[in-house]
């Protein structure tokens, strides 16, 4: 079962990264 955190984290950051879609960043270090 998926914690509520992993939950509430889904919510706040973005699914992936804007420049290249790697997950969990807003852009990642190499964008």
């Amino acid at each position: 079962m998926r914690g509520w955190w992993q939950d509430l984290t889904d919510l706040v950051l973005p699914a992936e990264c804007g420049g290249c879609g790697r997950p969990r960043t807003v852009l990642c270090p190499q964008c």
